[in-house]
């Protein structure tokens, strides 16, 4: 918060955020778990525990989102994540609260990681992990199409494909 309170003191925004339901959604998990640790955030975001929901704990989740939103410019409404991710890039703002594909952005603006980026844990949550993962999804099709869903499941499953798909996003 207080390299936040600096980034806003010196005119830049201090966290970029596209808001959609998903960016939003994103960066509150990662409040929950900085909030109340790893066995908190099992109990109340996987398992639904009722108890964990209405506590003291997820109220506090709250106070802490509705603060680092304070510190949103206030065009984000909407915003895809990629136009937050550039407003890192070109400096107009100093965090952003994304996954690991952001890196594929940084990488296609020339940007070296360790030199002109770098990529954190969110506070707070040192030693755990929120996984967020790419599926690819495919429709119940007839019988003559079923061989080209194959076919895509199995090139997308490669370990070429992997590598290369992973790369360009910037996971690996």
């Amino acid at each position: 918060i207080a390299l936040l309170d600096k980034a806003k003191a010196a005119g830049v925004i201090p966290l970029a955020l596209g808001g959609q339901n998903w960016q939003e959604a994103t960066m509150f998990d990662s409040v929950v778990l900085s909030t109340g640790g790893p066995e908190f955030y099992k109990k109340a975001m996987n398992d639904l525990d009722e108890e964990s929901l209405k506590s003291d704990t997820m109220k506090k989740s709250f106070d802490n989102l509705a603060k680092l939103v304070t510190y949103v410019d206030p065009n984000f409404s909407g915003r895809d994540w990629n136009l937050a991710t550039a407003m890192v890039i070109k400096g107009d703002a100093l965090v952003q609260v994304m996954g690991d594909w952001a890196k594929g952005e940084f990488h296609a603006a020339n940007k070296t990681p360790g030199t002109d980026f770098l990529c954190y844990r969110f506070p707070g949550t040192d030693g755990s992990v929120i996984y967020n993962s790419d599926m690819f999804g495919m429709f119940n099709v007839p019988d003559d199409r079923k061989a080209a869903q194959v076919a895509l499941a199995t090139a997308t499953l490669s370990k070429s494909f992997q590598s290369a798909f992973n790369v360009v996003k910037g996971s690996v």
